[in-house]
């Protein structure tokens, strides 16, 4: 009879091992990643640095790996409050095409969405397609247990920088970063009041966007009604 309830007890000790570590496997990891851009040559690409399923840190580290033959580092700047944070100077960034962004807080963080955004200038001549942005994890993130720190692990994503074809000629983009939006209407400004004259061919080309060779008042209003959606710049 007692090999019979010790046998009984066994069994039952195993399935609670079983059905704890189910619950265990069950719980979410937390995820970390990068978005994805695009761009023309010259153009920046901002980013964002989220983190989801958040199971709490007290301080993180992570890589984020690029090509410096497609993509400049510019600036990134940490979203959360709080704690100290650090970013790899932008010189030493480019030169190892990696840059470095941390944050220790005083306490866990546990809310999900976005870490740090994350700014690249593409390079003049940048070769066109994807531009592949790695996520590297570092194991010196960790987080807070009581009077202990503890580690902190996560799932990466990485992300990409498209590099699009810049078109020869767009009627309205006066600085020439391939966008047609405030920033030109205030170029062309400057140079119809004679302020700041456009002396690039290509900006002058796309400025006379009525096309009489006359960079103008008409261009002028054209452009403000196109970038505040009135009536669309034909092309």
């Amino acid at each position: 009879m007692k090999k019979i309830v010790s046998f009984a007890t066994a069994i039952l000790m195993i399935v609670q091992i079983l059905a704890l570590s189910v619950t265990v496997s069950a719980l979410p990891t937390s995820s970390i990643s990068i978005s994805s851009g695009e761009g023309y040559e010259g153009n920046t690409v901002e980013l964002s640095v989220s983190i989801a399923n958040n199971t709490g840190f007290g301080g993180i580290s992570i890589n984020v790996n690029f090509d410096k033959n497609v993509l400049e580092f510019v600036g990134a700047e940490c979203k959360l409050a709080g704690g100290y944070s650090e970013i790899t100077p932008v010189a030493t960034a480019n030169s190892a095409a990696s840059v470095n962004l941390a944050y220790v807080g005083i306490a866990n963080v546990s809310a999900n969405g976005e870490l740090f955004t994350v700014s690249f200038k593409i390079k003049e001549g940048a070769a066109l397609g994807d531009s592949a942005l790695t996520l590297v994890f570092d194991d010196a993130s960790f987080v807070y247990d009581g009077d202990l720190l503890k580690d902190f692990t996560a799932t990466v994503n990485g992300g990409k920088i498209t590099v699009k074809e810049k078109p020869a000629g767009l009627l309205g983009d006066v600085n020439l970063d391939g966008e047609i939006d405030a920033n030109d209407l205030t170029m062309l400004a400057r140079h119809v009041a004679g302020i700041e004259v456009l002396t690039a061919p290509l900006a002058l080309s796309n400025a006379d966007i009525n096309a009489n060779s006359d960079i103008a008042a008409d261009d002028l209003t054209a452009l403000a009604r196109h970038v505040a959606g009135i009536e669309h710049i034909v092309q």
